[in-house]
């Protein structure tokens, strides 16, 4: 029991540091003493869901649930668990049985909230606001989720960027760390501001709390990629495909593009052929060149930023022995891969 004990005080002080692979193991020697405690299969799910592997915090989470039917909690973790696989639905019905179970839980109401403004339910989204106010107290929380609201494009008193910028200001003033608050302003500078230098300062003190958030990964380097004047002209011609806050929408707008094609082709006169053939394949040829590039350089720069943080660890697969070497050997690795990949290409087609 005094083993039980000690280990849980390790794993509470771990989670509360963030230090998630480390407790992640403590974990696994308290569950081999106790399988059966739906409250540790719910602390690795947390656990798990907060190292990105969001296969196995499903697994753990519904686990603790077969054990304990009623645990708010375990629902909650595994809302926020598929919502991030993208199973919004499945998210919203764990979300809404959470909430039956402890109707006046701040974790819960804040998902609420962000389930219904992702639904375009904005009176669902100020019902559960109300119900905020009156759990917590005026904070960074409910100024950020009150900005959320006000920012939806339905609100009748819609903040505009500016405004928005004030609010999540006054949401650090009143809590420095709080996360959600450095992520919002990044994208706010960024889409808004064009202030790159500031989006890239809000984005880097976000990923100093939560180093394993893939989303602020993207953001990263959305924005590095935004400040270099190169890059920026580079990735110019795939701003064209669709909005970059929703990626569906480039694979509906390139198939309706193919489709176009395919129509025109099907009209042309047989000797305007060939003209069509070079202007689809110079197409192909962009893309082949650019988007490659594009992604490389996005790979650097996130694992750079890694290497200077100290936290390369933090990459998987089969690929992480090439993330721990320096800038130097990943460049050439992978330059030397990317003109390998366009030699086999170019010579076939020509």
């Amino acid at each position: 029991m005094a083993d039980d004990e000690s280990l849980q005080t390790k794993m509470s002080k771990l989670m509360a540091d963030g230090q998630w692979e480390e407790a992640r193991d403590v974990v696994y020697r308290l569950l081999s003493m106790q399988p059966e405690s739906s409250w540790i299969h719910c602390n690795m799910g947390s656990i798990l869901y907060n190292l990105w592997d969001c296969k196995n915090a499903e697994i753990h989470l519904k686990m603790a649930i077969a054990q304990d039917p009623n645990y708010s909690d375990a629902y909650n973790y595994l809302a926020h668990v598929y919502m991030r696989m993208g199973r919004m639905g499945t998210a919203d019905d764990c979300n809404k049985t959470a909430l039956t179970l402890e109707p006046n839980d701040q974790s819960n109401l804040e998902l609420a909230i962000h389930l219904a403004l992702f639904y375009d339910d904005l009176p669902q989204a100020e019902h559960h606001l109300r119900s905020l106010e009156r759990v917590i107290p005026e904070g960074a929380v409910l100024t950020s989720q009150r900005t959320a609201v006000l920012s939806h494009p339905k609100s009748k008193n819609k903040l505009d960027a500016a405004k928005q910028i004030e609010a999540q200001e006054k949401a650090l003033t009143q809590d420095p760390d709080h996360t959600d608050a450095h992520a919002e302003l990044a994208m706010l500078h960024l889409k808004h501001t064009k202030d790159y230098k500031r989006a890239e300062k809000h984005i880097t003190l976000a990923l100093t709390k939560e180093p394993a958030n893939k989303k602020y990964h993207l953001l990263y380097t959305d924005i590095i990629r935004k400040k270099n004047p190169l890059m920026r002209i580079l990735s110019w011609p795939f701003g064209l495909f669709g909005s970059e806050d929703r990626e569906d929408n480039h694979y509906i707008i390139i198939i309706f593009v193919m489709l176009v094609i395919a129509l025109i082709g099907s009209t042309l006169p047989p000797h305007l052929m060939p003209v069509l053939a070079v202007f689809v394949s110079l197409l192909v040829g962009l893309f082949l060149i650019l988007y490659p590039i594009i992604k490389l350089y996005e790979y650097l720069t996130i694992t750079d930023y890694f290497h200077k943080t100290n936290q390369v660890h933090l990459f998987k697969g089969p690929l992480r022995k090439i993330h721990r070497l320096s800038y130097s050997s990943r460049v050439s690795i992978f330059s030397l891969l990317l003109l390998s990949i366009w030699a086999i290409l170019f010579s076939r087609s020509w």
